[in-house]
This record gives structure tokens, sequence and C-alpha cells, in this order.
């Protein structure tokens, strides 16, 4: 697994996960400033990244602690609310 500071865009994103990767991004404890669809981010948490749209740009994470809610966030909130994106090797 790397941790990249440099956080992707959707392409770069979608690349990773056609690759078979699996990506976490983390928050930092200012996040709860960034509003999304879903409310303030929760500072120090993990989300899975699931998908992106390499047209808007916006990503699509999940919340392991509600799983079936999906997050869509634009690119600018994306770098605003998170600090950083694990990417593991190919599982498959």
């Amino acid at each position: 697994m790397r941790t990249n500071l440099r956080l992707p865009d959707a392409g770069q994103v979608l690349a990773w996960l056609a690759e078979g990767r699996a990506l976490c991004a983390s928050t930092h404890p200012l996040s709860p400033r960034v509003p999304s669809a879903a409310g303030p981010l929760p500072p120090n948490h993990v989300f899975a990244v699931v998908g992106a749209d390499a047209t808007s740009g916006h990503l699509h994470l999940r919340n392991p602690v509600r799983p079936a809610e999906l997050l869509v966030l634009d690119a600018r909130s994306f770098r605003r609310g998170f600090l950083s994106v694990d990417v593991t090797a190919p599982l498959r």
C-alpha cells in the first residue's frame, strides 16, 4: 500500500479502480468545516473510494459507518476535506 498526499483527480481514481486496486481516503481534523450533501465531513475518518465521474470530476465515497450511503464530492471539496489517499497493489 502507498499513501498519496497529493490527491488524485477522477481520471486517476478510475484508472486505479480499473486495475483492481483498493482505495481509501482520510479526512483531517478540520474536515467538519467542509460541507457535503450528507452534512459536514467527519474529522480523522477513513472513507472507501468506490468510483468517480471523469466528466464532472466528482469522486464517489462510502463511509464504513453507513455503507449504504454514497457520498459524491466535487474535486474542490475533496481537496479541502481530505488529507491523503491510500492505494493498494492490484488485488486481482
